[in-house]
């Protein structure tokens, strides 16, 4: 069991999994909106387009190895995936990691260093269950804050009508 901060990237964890000690987490932060600001000559202020989108967020991790494995760490800290970080434990992110990892030597056996997590800036639930439903009508709602992009898989016979915020589909 994790006792401390850690985060899960690629379904290990950096305490259990890996051994390394995480120093400082993320903040938990809102996403900044991509807004365009258009500046007009002669007016005041400004004006500004929102097209109802985030942008992708750089969650930064700092770290330490104690006597680990650098070349199974740094073959792990490569490439796309869910991270969950402790501080956010029912909540993962879409990210991918692009930065370089320099491991500074503090002493002979001891390293720290910084992981930059570059994240899509929705949030997604560690417990997705999978929703049947055998009667008719039945309603499911977001649990979120923010439009959902559901799956949604359809299996029956005769005729069937599903219908998702007010628009039917036959």
């Amino acid at each position: 069991m994790t006792i401390g901060a850690y985060f899960i990237w690629k379904s290990l964890n950096s305490a259990d999994d890996m051994e390394i000690i995480v120093t400082k987490l993320p903040a938990i932060e809102k996403p900044e909106k991509n807004v365009e600001e258009i500046i007009i000559p002669g007016r005041d202020g400004s004006l500004t387009v929102d097209d109802g989108t985030y942008a992708t967020t750089v969650k930064t991790v700092e770290c330490a190895l104690d006597r680990g494995d650098i070349n199974s760490l740094c073959a792990w800290l490569t490439g796309s995936g869910f991270v969950t970080f402790s501080n956010e434990p029912d909540k993962q992110y879409m990210a991918q990691i692009i930065n370089s990892i320099a491991l500074k030597e503090i002493i002979p056996t001891f390293r720290t260093f910084i992981v930059q997590f570059n994240c899509q800036p929705k949030k997604y639930s560690t417990t997705n269950e999978l929703i049947t439903i055998n009667t008719s009508p039945a309603t499911i709602s977001n649990p979120g804050t923010v439009n959902a992009k559901p799956m949604i898989t359809v299996y029956g016979t005769g005729t069937i009508e599903l219908e998702i915020n007010s628009t039917v589909i036959h």
